[in-house]
């Protein structure tokens, strides 16, 4: 009888899947600049300079932050309740969006 060794996933990679899945959620129109600025107003002390290193490597997935993992998936469920908002009043309208 073999054993299958069952590989366990890091709390670091847990953290980045959710980065990545947060920022999958987000609507094409809403980029990194808007997920910024509802960052920036949820948290304040997080609007500085000092930090932008840190936005940056967690918004690339290249390291976990928890902290900013959090509130992207926040401004994720956000953005969709917007969006989804957005089409239910063009739709009453029977408009569509605009498509570039």
């Amino acid at each position: 009888m073999v054993k299958r060794r069952v590989r366990a996933v890091s709390a670091s990679q847990a953290c980045r899947q959710r980065m990545l899945d947060a920022k999958k959620r987000l609507p094409e129109s809403v980029g990194q600049q808007a997920v910024m600025e509802y960052v920036a107003e949820k948290a304040p002390e997080l609007d500085k300079l000092t930090n932008a290193t840190r936005w940056h490597n967690a918004w690339l997935g290249r390291v976990a932050d928890p902290e900013f993992t959090d509130l992207v998936e926040k401004a994720a469920s956000h953005f969709s309740d917007k969006d989804v908002e957005t089409a239910d009043r063009l739709k009453r309208f029977n408009m569509k969006k605009a498509t570039n």
